[in-house]
């Protein structure tokens, strides 16, 4: 996606501090914070710098994880999503923006480990191993 004439500075806008202290323990609920969390769902346009590649990302269900991967999506990468099973509600969510960039993606519930082996790969080799499908 090339970037959008008129695109606005995203250091302007977003809400200025202070924001709500309310504390909550791990994991989080996005749902509950204030101000909305922004992973570049409305504000994020890609360039191809990734076209083709595979990107495997660890907690990619919400937080610094969604945003990553639905910035790897918009330059080009399809995705390889990790997540927590309590966390799969999350991660379906996070899974829908990457469609909607038209890229493929996968989920893997569970511990990082089962990713092991796989870093490296050549995208076909990533496909073929089950962890995505063509």
């Amino acid at each position: 996606m090339p970037r959008r004439a008129g695109h606005q500075d995203p250091k302007k806008a977003q809400e200025k501090p202070p924001y709500d202290a309310k504390k909550q323990p791990p994991p989080g609920y996005e749902g509950e914070m204030n101000p909305k969390v922004d992973h570049g769902e409305e504000s994020y346009t890609g360039n191809s710098r990734l076209k083709d590649n595979v990107a495997i990302i660890t907690e990619a269900d919400s937080g610094i994880g969604r945003a990553v991967a639905i910035a790897f999506a918009r330059e080009g990468a399809d995705v390889v999503l990790s997540y927590l099973k309590e966390e799969e509600e999350d991660a379906r969510e996070t899974a829908k923006w990457i469609e909607d960039a038209g890229r493929k993606v996968h989920l893997r519930s569970g511990d990082v480990e089962i990713l092991q082996g796989i870093s490296g790969r050549r995208e076909e080799e990533v496909w073929a191993a089950g962890y995505c499908c063509k």
